[in-house]
C-alpha cells in the first residue's frame, strides 16, 4: 500500500524550468505549463530529476538512489537490467504567484480553481477531514465580484494592472490556520477571478533578456526567457510503499533539512551559474492523517 506526502516549493530566486519551446519568435525559452490550464508547472520528470541531482550531489548511497529514483539500466557491454523507481513523483503545480502591488511590495496571488486543486489532492491523497475548507472556498468564490478579492481592508490597491477588487474579511480560525500552513498570510493574499488569473499566467510572467558570451568575450545572441519570479509557491506529492519508510525518511532529510536542522537549497531548472532555480522545500504537515493511525 502506498503512502503519500505533500510538499511546498518556494522559489528563492527567479526560476526557469523550460519546456524547450518558443513563442513564435517572441520568447525563445518558455516555461513548462499545464496542458489544460496553461498555468506554469514543474513537470513530474523535472521534479524527479531535480531531486535526484540534489541527492547525488549530497552523496546519497546508490542503493537508496535505485529504490527512490530507479536505475536507467545497462550500458553497452554490461549485464545490468533497468530498475523502476519504487517512488512516485507528481507534477509540481502553482499555488501562488507574487505580483507587484501599490500597497505592498507584492501580493501572493492565486485563484479559486488553483486553491481547489490543492485541497482536492490533499483530500484524495492525504485524507483531508476539514470539509469546512471547501465551504469557505465556495463562499470566497461567490464573493469575487470584481477582478480579485482580498481579506484585509486597504485603500486604493492596485495589483499589476488590476484595480477593481472587493474585501471579504474571514474570521473563521480554522481557515486562517489552513492558510498559515501554506506559509501564507491573509494580509497579503489576493484571490483572482479564474479568468483573470489565467490571463496573468499567460501574459504577465516575467520575460528576461539574456546574452550569450562568445569565445572572444563579446556579447552575442540576445534571447528572451520566461522565468517564474522569486517567492512563487508550488506544491507536489511524493508517493512511496509503506515498506520503504526508511528510504523516504532519507530523502526527506536531504531535500528539506539536514541533520543539523538547516534548510536545504534545491536546484530546479537551468542557469544555476547565474543564480536561477534556488528553491526551498517545506513538508506539509498531515496531522489529520496521523491522528487516524492507531
Amino acid at each position: 500500500m502506498n503512502k503519500y506526502q505533500m510538499y511546498l516549493i518556494e522559489t528563492l530566486t527567479n526560476t526557469h524550468v523550460g519546456s524547450g519551446e518558443s513563442n513564435l519568435g517572441t520568447v525563445d525559452n518558455l516555461l513548462q505549463r499545464d496542458a489544460v490550464t496553461s498555468i506554469p508547472v514543474f513537470n513530474a520528470s523535472s521534479v524527479k530529476g531535480a531531486l535526484r541531482d540534489h541527492c547525488e550531489e549530497h552523496l546519497l548511497h546508490e542503493n537508496y538512489l535505485k529504490v527512490i529514483f530507479g536505475s536507467e539500466g545497462a550500458s553497452v557491454g554490461e549485464n545490468k537490467k533497468s530498475r523502476p523507481a519504487d517512488f512516485q513523483f507528481f507534477q509540481a503545480q502553482l499555488l501562488t504567484l507574487p505580483l507587484r502591488a501599490s500597497r505592498r511590495i507584492y501580493y501572493n496571488c492565486t485563484s479559486i480553481s488553483v486553491l481547489c486543486d490543492y485541497f482536492d489532492f490533499y483530500r484524495d491523497f492525504l485524507g483531508l477531514k476539514n470539509k469546512n475548507v471547501f465551504k469557505y472556498l465556495e463562499e470566497i468564490k461567490n464573493k469575487i465580484e470584481k477582478d480579485f478579492l482580498i481579506f484585509k481592508p486597504t485603500d486604493s490597491l492596485e495589483i499589476e494592472d488590476y484595480k477593481d477588487y472587493n474585501v471579504h474579511e474571514i474570521v473563521e480560525k480554522d481557515f486562517q490556520e489552513t492558510i498559515d500552513k501554506l506559509g501564507l498570510s491573509l494580509e497579503n493574499l489576493a484571490v483572482f477571478d479564474d479568468e483573470r488569473f489565467k490571463e496573468i499566467c499567460e501574459s504577465s510572467i516575467p520575460v528576461i533578456a539574456r546574452n550569450a558570451i562568445g569565445d572572444d568575450g563579446t556579447s552575442k545572441n540576445l534571447f528572451y526567457e520566461e522565468v517564474l519570479p522569486r517567492r512563487s509557491r508550488l506544491w507536489f506529492i511524493i508517493g512511496y510503499p509503506e515498506e520503504r519508510e526508511t528510504e523516504f525518511n532519507k530523502l526527506g532529510k536531504l531535500i528539506v533539512r539536514d541533520e543539523e536542522g538547516k534548510k536545504q537549497i534545491v536546484q530546479f531548472g537551468a542557469n544555476r551559474s547565474i543564480g536561477y532555480g534556488a528553491c526551498q522545500i517545506k513538508i506539509v504537515e498531515n496531522k489529520e492523517a496521523a491522528n487516524e493511525q492507531p
